[in-house]
């Protein structure tokens, strides 16, 4: 687990509302809907363009 994710686990884990608690600059470390360029998950979804990189996550999280 990377350092963001540590911290954001912590805020979970210390906080029962975390609305407010991050900043953009946090969600762009831990989102995935906000980390597009990221190559591992271009790889993951098989899609290049961020439009479509964003639709399959879309996808993938509708099917949770």
């Amino acid at each position: 687990m990377n350092d963001a994710l540590s911290r954001l686990e912590q805020l979970c884990d210390s906080n029962e509302i975390t609305t407010g608690k991050s900043t953009i600059g946090d969600e762009k470390q831990w989102n995935v809907f906000m980390r597009l360029d990221i190559p591992a998950i271009r790889q993951a979804t098989g899609e290049t363009d961020a439009a479509a990189v964003m639709g399959k996550l879309r996808e993938l999280k509708n099917a949770m």
